[in-house]
């Protein structure tokens, strides 16, 4: 099998956006507020899907599944590059919206209360 030289660098970007795609399911994952711990592991193992088939099909279409050792670094800095930057911005919405909605939830329970 001959591989090719020449698209490198643009097999390596690629994998850079694959991998920090996967970094976005992990934080969307990360950040739903389960409570029940069977949810939450179905929420894990349609994680471990989703990004392995994000990765799989990604390669496949790329360069017909062949992985090769620069393809792997591209998807591990994309994910940890995507975590480092956008994740935390990401982090800090999730947070705050989860306290807004917590506080009307709050809210609209008191004013039932008072109502009744």
């Amino acid at each position: 099998m001959n591989f090719d030289t020449a698209f490198q660098t643009q097999i390596f970007f690629i994998c850079v956006f694959l991998g920090a795609c996967v970094g976005l399911l992990f934080s969307l994952n990360k950040n739903l507020p389960l409570k029940n711990k069977w949810v939450a592991t179905a929420s894990d193992v349609i994680f471990s899907a989703a990004a392995f088939a994000v990765v799989w099909f990604g390669l496949l279409n790329l360069c017909f599944g062949v992985m090769r050792w620069y393809c792997f670094a591209g998807i591990l800095l994309g994910f940890f590059a995507f975590k480092r930057c956008v994740g935390e911005v990401i982090d800090i919405c999730f947070a705050k919206l989860y306290n807004t909605l917590t506080l009307l939830k709050a809210k609209r329970s008191q004013n039932e209360n008072i109502q009744k």
